[in-house]
């Protein structure tokens, strides 16, 4: 069994209320099957009033051992709704990727 720590996103950077971030993966030795699980986040707006009403996240691992047993891509798709003044935040993730 191998770990993979990754982050997605920035804190330095805002991204619209429904966004997916793709974040390519390398483990040193080859792989099987890849879980991913995340180890936390963080969403702010850049203005003070905001009301959020939910966030949605969904990491999906993309991995094939056929073509790559090392190589593969984690897309983080996140969505919002706020009753805010704008469709913007800022988001960072981090997830836990596992190798079988």
């Amino acid at each position: 069994m191998q770990f993979l720590t990754v982050t997605a996103g920035s804190v330095d950077l805002a991204f619209i209320s429904d966004h997916t971030i793709t974040v390519p993966f390398s483990f040193p030795q080859p792989v099987h099957r890849v879980h991913a699980m995340l180890q936390g986040f963080d969403m702010s707006f850049p203005e003070d009033d905001h009301h959020l009403h939910r966030l949605q996240l969904d990491p999906q691992v993309h991995f094939d051992d056929r073509a790559s047993p090392t190589n593969g891509e984690l897309r983080v798709h996140f969505t919002f709704r706020d009753d805010g003044s704008g469709p913007i935040a800022t988001f960072y993730a981090r997830l836990l990727l596992v190798g079988e």
